[in-house]
């Protein structure tokens, strides 16, 4: 088993690598192609409503499957999308989302319950997936200097468009780490008894972190490209000091759990200051310091979810692992999608204020994990439920 969270680690830390090249590269070059936030914003909530359609059919489904043969399928699927980026025509960008939101989505449940299933223990291996997921987003946040640097002070689309063009390629041969995993069995056929009392605790929170992100988070790569005007140098550099410091947590996040007293208290630890930097950022007049708080915000308000979606799946179980994933994808889907359309058009009429109503729409989130989430946890970091036991009932003849 170790040696196939190690693979999946190694295709975590790859793939996103490449993709978040392409990332550092994507709002800037839309940006430079004269696209308006509305337009931006558009595209991102077709991709968000896309994953939604797809996550909690394939999710219930992969809980009864293998899911190997589909990750790898989904992933050689997903390699020639960046190659629809390239004209910059709106028809292909529009296809680009609509074919990426389906694909990403299932390829990331996917990957979550293949992730899962190979771990001994879920909420001590599964952030080590996730720590070098981050640390392969910091390595191609550093790539977005390329561009850059082979332009000498010339102009970036047609470096741009170059990248974009081997993406493919460098892309569908990492898949090739998938093969020499071996999947466990996955569970007996018969399905898991849903109470919809906790998965709704959890739903709930996932919903309002969603529109949250959509408003500001998953836009706001374009609102600094938009204020400041940076290239993929700039968001690269962000990208490598956020996703470095996350990576590196992640590698001893079940340690930092049990001493704060579980993922949910080392959530809120570290989520509200974050709140309270993102409120900060428009306010701030230079890059330096943006780059200071941002970095600084993202890394507060990310290095739990790890952890925290780990001990979900611990909680509820290997029998609801797909379930469970499908079922949050699709509420962050559903939600981030009209997020970012209705951030997107905030950019259009004032540029800072998807960040305020953002920082409102956490600090609801974050009451709401105390006093719904936080009891559905409370038999601790590692604690494993009876059989057939969801969190918030009792355990049968109780």
């Amino acid at each position: 088993m170790r040696s196939n969270i190690l693979r999946l680690g190694f295709f975590s830390f790859y793939s996103a690598a490449v993709n978040a090249l392409f990332w550092t590269i994507y709002p800037v070059y839309l940006r430079d192609l004269g696209l308006s936030g509305v337009e931006f914003g558009g595209l991102g909530a077709i991709s968000s409503f896309m994953a939604g359609v797809v996550s909690l059919t394939f999710g219930r489904a992969a809980d009864g499957m293998r899911v190997k043969r589909s990750l790898i399928a989904l992933e050689t699927a997903s390699a020639p999308l960046f190659l629809l980026v390239l004209p910059g025509k709106m028809h292909y960008l529009i296809l680009y989302s609509l074919l990426g939101g389906t694909i990403f989505s299932a390829s990331w449940i996917a990957m979550n319950v293949l992730v899962s299933r190979c771990a001994s223990d879920v909420e001590g291996e599964y952030p080590l997936v996730m720590a070098a997921q981050s640390l392969g987003v910091a390595a191609g946040g550093a790539m977005g200097w390329i561009p850059k640097l082979m332009a000498r002070g010339g102009p970036l689309l047609p470096l741009y468009r170059q990248v974009i063009l081997w993406l493919p390629l460098a892309y569908v041969l990492g898949v090739a780490i998938l093969l020499g995993v071996e999947e466990p069995e996955p569970p007996a056929r018969g399905a898991a008894r849903i109470v919809l009392r906790p998965f709704a605790r959890v739903l709930v929170v996932d919903l309002l972190i969603g529109l949250g992100a959509g408003i500001t988070v998953h836009n706001f790569d374009f609102y600094l490209a938009k204020k400041f005007g940076v290239t993929s140098a700039e968001l690269g550099t962000l990208m490598l000091i956020e996703n470095a410091l996350m990576g590196l947590f992640n590698l001893r996040a079940k340690w930092f759990a049990v001493r704060t007293g579980g993922p949910v208290n080392l959530y809120l630890i570290s989520s509200i200051p974050a709140v309270v930097l993102l409120a900060l950022i428009p306010f701030l007049g230079s890059w330096e310091l943006v780059v200071v708080v941002a970095a600084a915000r993202t890394v507060l308000m990310n290095i739990v979810n790890p952890i925290y979606s780990a001990a979900l799946l611990r909680a509820f179980g290997p029998r609801l692992y797909g379930t469970l994933t499908g079922s949050r994808s699709l509420v962050w889907s559903f939600s981030i999608a009209p997020g970012r359309l209705l951030g997107g058009m905030m950019l259009d009429v004032y540029l800072d204020l998807p960040l305020f109503v953002t920082s409102a729409i956490y600090s609801i989130a974050l009451a709401l994990v105390a006093t719904l989430v936080k009891p559905l946890l409370s038999e601790g970091v590692g604690k494993q439920l009876g059989e057939g036991e969801l969190p918030g009932e009792a355990p049968a003849g109780d």
